[in-house]
């Protein structure tokens, strides 16, 4: 939703259910079932297929993507400008969200994220009062929506109550009645039955509305928690089995799928070696230990969630400054995102997936650094720099899952050491978590990116495969290639975003700061080696430091700009207002004066990058032709897009403001013939230019191509164009 009003209608849109079916992620049985559950839990039909296990969380946001049409991300409160953080709405009248990710004043564009862009009452309320004339929006999990709300609350204000319960909701049903029923006291079950267990009734099979509810094990010797327990956790659609001993465990494991295990720290110890000595079934993914059921309760003021992203901050700041004296930062930013999306696709519990991105943080890449044009085999030696040090920094942290046993397990997997050890002696989880971490830097540091063209992403396929015979299970490799397939369909067309910066201190330390924002920054001191990197690979951004490199930076500009979609940044120390200008008239996209925060410089390029994304994504087939608004395409983009892909076409243009229109033919991607009205030739280009983004097109394949009134390259066109546009400005 990039041009402006969000008038999607709520009928117009492909019922989820549907789309969960397109997708495959979903069977007729399983949405029966959520249904069955949503009409004595309540919830929405995602969350409920999600509490029985039937789909992800990443599967239900990459299904609402394609049910509004919108892509989605994760969010975090470092995503959010300072100036912005006081300017959060209130939740619409139906409980929806947003938060601005970004405000250009200028371009009247603003940025939310959202869980419900079918509020149109609340979206049409927050444009109005920014004064927005154009809107992007992006679909947020609420749980996230709700966490930065909160963390950015004043101090003293409490959350809205629509934001503190603490079931993630998604908007397909977001206009839905609240469905809770009355709030009654608390009902105790009877005591424990002689032989110490107490189970719920099972559904009656007979029934054909019956279904298994969300199963939790517990392990515990207390009494009290067999007698009281299992009826709370009813009340709040969880079905408790309470048990104790290895033989009652075993038993119970057998006779019933588990979606959790809950152990008593008493029984931890013991638990672990029934884990280790292979005593028990296979269990959930999900499960931990808990000191007692009010220490659960009051031994954790502040959120774990609060707590695991202080932690995380202090390791990528401390990653940072690991690596402040390599060429090119580390992607930081893309291990983790990597590690953690497929750690959720394995089931991985929260814990655990927290330790992965942890454990990224913590290794170094080897020194000299590998060329990215030559793939080394997995088996070879020195994947790592300095790992004892890393593995000290992953004990003395002393997190609550063995990250150093990942990183052990990791370094092993590289080296190719021996037999793996006998089933029961490493928890599989570790293990798993192992081949992830080894899989995902196998990937990012250890081979070429492999994703621009169709031989790039075959080849990394290729070489991906080969690693699963050293490095982890075949399975997961096709679970990682799938993670990547799907941030691409959602709307990620390029899986590394590549950012050439040209200095050398001051554009490495913010280097590393790209980096976490997962974008790929690559380091040189030279304008023209920037240039050449350029025209092997354009990169999305350039980023000069005018104080450290040689000659000056306009020349290059206006070179590097006659790619009209690269976006191009110049940091500079000088505060000189004419100076600005003459970059900004060269071309320059931005130009970052004194004094300077590398913090808000790497969030206004990321920010950036990452529109420009959106962008693209935004151009899509419809009825085998290619709309879309100059708002959302800028017409040197596409022309530029057409033309490296030698494209022969008729591009329809028009002008619903003024009326005007007007249609471009390009044959192999050379322009040649243009006309509007009573025009022809290149007056019509430099005239849709002047159009801004006020207009919309259509591309269409073509071969019949008229007689040439365009005979000037289009770099050439395209300069005019601008020369008259700033002649006409001035």
């Amino acid at each position: 939703m990039t041009d402006g009003t969000p008038e999607a209608s709520r009928t117009a849109l492909p019922r989820l259910d549907q789309v969960l079916r397109e997708l495959g992620f979903v069977t007729d049985a399983e949405i029966r079932s959520a249904l069955q559950r949503q009409r004595s839990h309540g919830g929405r039909l995602g969350e409920n297929l999600v509490e029985l296990g039937h789909l992800s969380r990443t599967q239900l946001m990459q299904a609402l993507s394609r049910q509004f049409g919108l892509p989605w991300r994760h969010l975090e409160v470092k995503d959010i400008p300072s100036e912005l953080a006081e300017r959060i709405p209130d939740p619409g009248i139906h409980g929806g969200l947003m938060v601005p990710l970004s405000w250009d004043a200028e371009a009247g564009n603003l940025v939310l994220a959202v869980n419900d862009p079918a509020d149109v009452e609340a979206l049409q309320a927050l444009r109005s009062e920014f004064g927005a004339s154009g809107l992007e929006l992006y679909l947020v999990p609420d749980l996230e929506l709700a966490g930065v709300r909160q963390a950015l609350a004043a101090p003293g204000e409490e959350a809205h109550p629509e934001e503190a319960h603490g079931e993630e909701a998604h908007p397909e049903e977001a206009h839905r009645e609240e469905a809770y029923g009355e709030d009654r006291g608390i009902e105790l079950s009877d005591l424990p039955s002689s032989d110490g267990r107490d189970h719920l009734t099972p559904p009656d099979p007979s029934d054909t509305g019956a279904h298994p509810a969300r199963r939790v094990l517990m392990i515990t010797p207390g009494p009290q928690n067999r007698s009281f327990l299992p009826t709370v956790f009813a009340r709040e659609g969880v079905e408790l089995d309470v048990v104790d001993g290895l033989d009652q465990v075993a038993e119970a494991l057998k006779a019933r799928r588990f979606d959790a295990v809950l152990v008593d720290a008493e029984r931890a110890e013991s638990f672990q070696m029934w884990v280790r000595g292979g005593k028990l079934p296979p269990l959930p993914s999900d499960f931990g230990v808990f000191p007692s059921v009010s220490g659960a309760l009051l031994a954790n003021p502040v959120p774990y969630a609060e707590v695991v992203r202080s932690l995380q901050a202090m390791v990528e700041a401390l990653a940072e400054l690991r690596t402040r004296g390599q060429q090119t930062p580390p992607p930081y930013g893309l291990l983790a995102r990597d590690a953690r999306a497929l750690g959720r696709a394995e089931g991985l519990p929260t814990v655990a997936v927290d330790a992965l991105h942890l454990a990224v943080h913590l290794l170094l890449p080897p020194r000299p650094a590998i060329p990215r044009a030559a793939p080394r085999a997995p088996g070879v030696q020195g994947p790592f720099e300095a790992f004892s040090s890393s593995r000290e920094l992953a004990v003395r942290m002393r997190f609550p899952w063995p990250v150093e046993e990942v990183l052990d397990r990791t370094l092993a997997l590289f080296l190719g050491g021996g037999t793996p050890e006998p089933p029961g002696r490493v928890d599989p989880r570790v293990a798993r978590a192992a081949q992830i971490l080894a899989l995902v830097w196998f990937h990012h540091i250890l081979t070429p990116s492999g994703t621009e063209g169709e031989d790039d992403g075959l080849q990394m396929r290729t070489v991906l495969r080969q690693a699963g015979t050293r490095l982890a299970s075949l399975d997961l490799v096709e679970a990682y290639l799938r993670v990547i397939e799907a941030r691409q369909e959602a709307g990620d067309l390029r899986d590394v975003a590549q950012v050439l910066l040209v200095g050398s201190d001051r554009v490495r330390a913010l280097g590393g700061r790209l980096a976490r924002r997962g974008l790929r920054p690559v380091v040189t001191r030279d304008l023209m080696d920037a240039q050449g990197m350029a025209e092997r690979r354009t990169p999305d951004a350039i980023l000069v430091d005018d104080a450290a490199v040689p000659g000056p930076v306009a020349p290059f500009a206006r070179v590097a700009k006659l790619d009209a979609a690269l976006q191009l940044y110049v940091i500079t120390d000088s505060s000189d207002p004419s100076y600005t200008l003459e970059l900004l008239e060269a071309g320059i996209d931005d130009v970052f004066s004194p004094p300077h925060d590398l913090d808000l410089v790497a969030a206004r390029v990321a920010g950036a990058v990452a529109s420009r994304s959106r962008v693209r994504s935004a151009f899509r087939v419809r009825g085998g032709a290619f709309s879309a608004t100059l708002r959302a395409f800028p017409f040197l983009d596409l022309l530029q897009r057409l033309q490296h892909g030698l494209k022969s076409v008729r591009i329809e243009l028009s002008r619903p403001s003024t009326g005007e229109e007007a249609v471009l033919f390009l044959e192999g991607g050379r322009p040649v013939h243009a006309a509007s009205g009573d025009r022809v030739g290149p007056d019509v280009i430099y005239r849709v230019m002047a159009w801004g983004d006020d207009g919309e097109f259509t591309v269409h394949a073509e071969s019949d191509i008229p007689p040439p009134t365009l005979r000037d390259p289009l770099e050439a066109l395209l300069m005019e164009g601008r020369r008259r546009l700033d002649e006409g400005r001035r």
